[in-house]
């Protein structure tokens, strides 16, 4: 079934989020136990649809309570609209996230979303000793089998933003449990270019990044991720196409970090 073009921009948002972190980043951050990120670290995007503003994502990176004596952090992802988009199509959109510290394993994932008039609430725990994961959605409960070193789509994606080093050709697939079903995510670094915007210019990685499942805003397909080259490995930009014209995510902000971005090589 074709979706909306108001429906798809306000929907993007936050599934286009979840793509951002795959390989690469802006300022460098003070990784954790040797990660590429850490605690503290906010990142602010900006959502726009055929060149105009259409809202506001934020990801944010905070420590979790321990769970079996283990430490966690906690992923926090918000997106919602603005301007004409917000008017005819608002979206108030939320996903709360565990996960292993030193691993990267989710152990929890919960999603509240608000688009429109409609209100879902999404959660999954997953438990990689038994090979499960159990999704209750507006109060129904299923039980599925996972895969080894399953995650989630934020959380797989931060995994692929800690893998290094990256260079032209790399590729990774993982298995990803989305919507109480196990699909691959593959992700190929297609070439090198510089990126501009309000922290400057980077030499930035372009990442191919193919999900075959229904994503909350597309049924099937592909996007296209710039990541910086440095240790960071925080997301600048993307970019996906919906049934008429594109989505395009840009960093505005980026908090939680230490050093300035290095200049790109002349």
């Amino acid at each position: 079934m074709l979706i909306r073009p108001r429906r798809a921009v306000t929907s993007a948002a936050i599934f286009v989020l979840a793509a951002l972190p795959c390989f690469a980043s802006a300022p460098t951050v003070t990784g954790a136990a040797g990660h590429a990120f850490g605690p503290g670290e906010r990142l602010t995007f900006a959502i726009s649809y055929l060149g105009v503003r259409a809202g506001t994502a934020v990801m944010e990176l905070r420590e979790g309570e321990p769970i079996g004596g283990r430490p966690t952090w906690r992923l926090q992802t918000l997106a919602w609209s603005e301007g004409f988009v917000a008017k005819i199509f608002p979206i108030d959109d939320r996903v709360d996230s565990l996960i292993d510290a030193e691993t990267l394993l989710p152990y929890r994932m919960e999603f509240r979303k608000r688009e429109g008039k409609k209100r879902s609430h999404l959660d999954v725990t997953f438990d990689h000793a038994s090979g499960t994961a159990t999704t209750i959605r507006d109060g129904k409960t299923e039980v599925v089998q996972i895969p080894a070193g399953t995650q989630h789509a934020f959380s797989a994606l931060y995994f692929l933003r800690d893998r290094r080093p990256v260079h032209i050709g790399d590729a990774m697939t993982l298995n990803v449990h989305h919507d109480a079903k196990n699909y691959p995510l593959n992700a190929r670094v297609e070439k090198v270019e510089t990126v501009t915007g309000s922290w400057g210019a980077l030499r930035a990685l372009e990442v191919l990044v193919v999900m075959p499942f229904r994503g909350i805003w597309m049924n099937e397909g592909s996007m296209r991720v710039w990541v910086s080259e440095d240790a960071g490995h925080v997301p600048l930009k993307v970019r996906a196409k919906v049934i008429i014209g594109s989505i395009v995510a840009e960093l505005v902000d980026a908090t939680g970090r230490e050093h300035a971005p290095a200049p790109p090589a002349s």
